[in-house]
């Protein structure tokens, strides 16, 4: 077989000759090209594509034509080439932590493995899919993140300038209505209370031009200062942020402790401004919520290509259980339906991920011991071959090594 190469790295052209079915042994001192013959071999066969590696330097900069592209000839009925180098040693056949590379996938993952992830895969599945179908999981979410947000960014866990403190910071203007404002609790405890004070507001501008009324043109003389008062004491925002906070707080009472909601309800009902301890407290619940929140957000998104190591799988899913102990105020049995439908859950995938984990240890501790036994004739070969490399058990990690 008479291979014709043209344009390869350094070589212009040349022609080399392969006998087959017997041993070709091509010797030559460095840098005559002998690498770069088994390379242009090996993409002609394996990568045509980047046989454009190889175009000469003297070309590089030049719009590359048919005639500057790198060939060979007389290859064309082989099928298959594997390339035995130094490269090969160092990336494929031996490294320092693992004696053959992939060795995972060539020994432990056996279709009874892959069965098992199947399996592992699908629980997962079904977890993604109860919360995608469960309107009441993701409202709760929902509702946690928002009552979370509502304390702003603060390191000390309470922002003044949060919706929390705009809202209920100075005490519930709605259910305690300044004195010489009573006549208008009518609208201040209205469903339309914020968009009222969005045109109480507007009307004030109207105000100096007479001492009418602009809707009912009475006299109002008597009373402007009264409805200054009304901005003065009442922002439309704040009873926005006051709104936004109940309806957030009402939302989640299911799923606090009773103990939670009397303190809740003291505390939203209030009509002064927020003590410290009561600002800590609502920080506590925080905390909690956070925590509840973040586990079943990660829960919700989990996607079971992050976990194809089994490891991995139990460590996380172990960390992803709720400790509904730790969350007193989050303690009802609304909450607690939750916590034990995931916690189940998460039992099945640890429990299925755990029993693939011991098999696939006993797996590798059957692997090490081959290594073991075998060592010898592996070094034997290493030795002959002509690499400075032998491999040794690491007692008493029992992992066998390359060392050189």
């Amino acid at each position: 077989m008479l291979l014709k190469i043209s344009n390869c790295n350094n070589i212009d052209s040349g022609e080399v000759e392969i006998i087959e079915n017997i041993l070709n042994i091509k010797y030559a001192i460095n840098g005559t090209g002998k690498s770069t013959i088994a390379k242009c071999m090996d993409l002609s066969v394996n990568n045509p594509d980047n046989l454009t590696e190889l175009i000469p330097f003297k070309y590089r900069d030049q719009e590359i034509t048919e005639d500057h592209k790198p060939k060979i000839e007389g290859f064309e009925n082989i099928n298959s080439v594997l390339v035995f180098n130094e490269t090969y040693i160092r990336t494929i056949a031996f490294k320092q932590e693992e004696l053959v590379a992939n060795s995972f996938e060539i020994f432990v993952k056996t279709p009874d493995y892959e069965q098992r992830m199947l399996q592992i895969e699908q629980l997962i599945e079904d977890i993604r899919k109860t919360f995608n179908d469960s309107e009441e999981l993701v409202a709760v979410i929902s509702d946690l993140s928002s009552f979370i947000d509502s304390f702003g960014k603060a390191k000390s866990g309470y922002s003044g300038s949060s919706v929390l403190a705009k809202g209920l910071g100075t005490g519930n203007k709605i259910e305690n209505i300044p004195e010489g404002l009573e006549s208008y609790s009518d609208f201040i405890r209205s469903d339309k209370r914020v968009p009222w004070l969005g045109w109480q507001m507007k009307g004030l501008e109207y105000s100096e031009l007479s001492d009418n009324c602009p809707f009912c043109t009475e006299s109002v003389s008597k009373k402007k200062e009264t409805i200054r008062q009304i901005k003065e004491k009442y922002h439309p925002k704040s009873i926005e942020h006051l709104n936004n906070i109940i309806n957030t707080i009402n939302n989640l009472k299911p799923y606090f402790s009773s103990d939670a909601i009397q303190r809740f309800d003291k505390i939203t009902v209030k009509a002064g401004n927020l003590l410290d301890e009561e600002i800590n407290y609502l920080i506590r619940v925080k905390d909690q919520a956070i925590d509840l929140k973040d586990k079943l957000s990660n829960l919700k998104a989990i996607s079971f290509f992050k976990f194809k190591d089994v490891e991995k799988i139990v460590d996380l899913f172990t960390q992803f259980k709720i400790k509904l102990e730790f969350l007193p105020d989050l303690d009802s049995e609304k909450t607690s339906a939750i916590v034990n439908n995931v916690n189940t859950a998460l039992d099945s995938i640890i429990e299925k991920a755990g029993l693939l984990q011991g098999e696939v240890n006993q797996q590798k501790i059957s692997i090490e011991r081959t290594i073991e036994n075998y060592s010898e004739q592996i070094n034997s070969f290493l030795k002959n071959a002509g690499y400075k490399y032998y491999v040794t058990d690491m007692t008493p990690k029992k992992r066998t090594h390359l060392r050189n």
